[in-house]
């Protein structure tokens, strides 16, 4: 019954059990070939597992085989999928042609892909003021979303606007204060930094290590600024 590989296959993604997604659609592609969503399922489970480059080919079949069979399956979300396995591959130009297909075809869930596009943008450096558009489009939509104000936060950094950034940075930091995202902080920590209140970043690039102890930035980001601090001349009196 393709419905059990069905449930099998939802739960192990759902829990994060990518190699037990991966097995399991697999294992359902073989036995129910003409099923294009457990090859759907397997990309996504390989791109959990951080296999992307073999995510990417899956797509690309299923995209050759829908187009003539299952015209239905390539919505907005399965472009989008597409193109974060894109993205995530290092397939930038790829990765933009998904996501604006993605965003075209559904405006219910275009903020997500507005906000993953400018946001891929704003970390290359590249079409920064389209990038600040898309995600301020998908802040409208959605105004309180910590992810997208960390978005916004730093496409401003990458233009240089460091006060604004920081604003926004720190809306985000504290609507994620539940969940704190490491990202977020070293974020906040970069936009102090650049401010010149080097306190206040190494207070947030230590908060963002205790969440993330083996990220190789930050530890250079330290490392960098205790440095500094070593070399710094001592004041006579202090």
């Amino acid at each position: 019954d393709p419905r059990r590989h069905d449930q099998v296959i939802r739960l192990s993604l759902a829990t994060g059990d990518g190699a037990g997604a991966v097995q399991a659609a697999a294992e359902a592609e073989k036995q129910f070939p003409g099923v294009l969503e457990f090859s759907l399922y397997h990309a996504l489970a390989l791109g959990q597992t951080g296999k992307h480059d073999e995510a990417v080919k899956i797509f690309e079949r299923i995209l050759a085989e829908a187009r003539n069979e299952r015209l239905s399956l390539l919505d907005a979300d399965f472009f989008f999928s597409y193109g974060v396995a894109c993205e995530q591959a290092g397939h930038f130009e790829k990765a933009t042609e998904q996501l604006k297909k993605s965003i075209a075809m559904d405006s219910r869930t275009a903020p997500r892909a507005c906000n993953y596009l400018g946001y891929m943008w704003a970390e290359r450096g590249e079409n920064l003021p389209e990038a600040e558009k898309l995600i301020r489009g998908a802040l409208e939509a959605e105004p309180d979303n910590g992810a997208y104000l960390d978005s916004l936060g730093w496409v401003l950094y990458q233009q240089g606007r460091y006060e604004e950034a920081l604003t926004e940075l720190l809306r985000a930091a504290n609507l994620l204060a539940a969940e704190p995202d490491a990202i977020v902080l070293e974020h906040v920590g970069d936009a102090y930094e650049k401010l010149g209140k080097s306190s206040e970043a190494v207070l947030y690039w230590q908060k963002a290590l205790h969440i993330d102890p083996e990220n190789a930035s930050l530890l250079a980001k330290l490392d960098a600024h205790a440095s500094r601090v070593a070399k710094t001349p001592t004041k006579p009196g202090g």
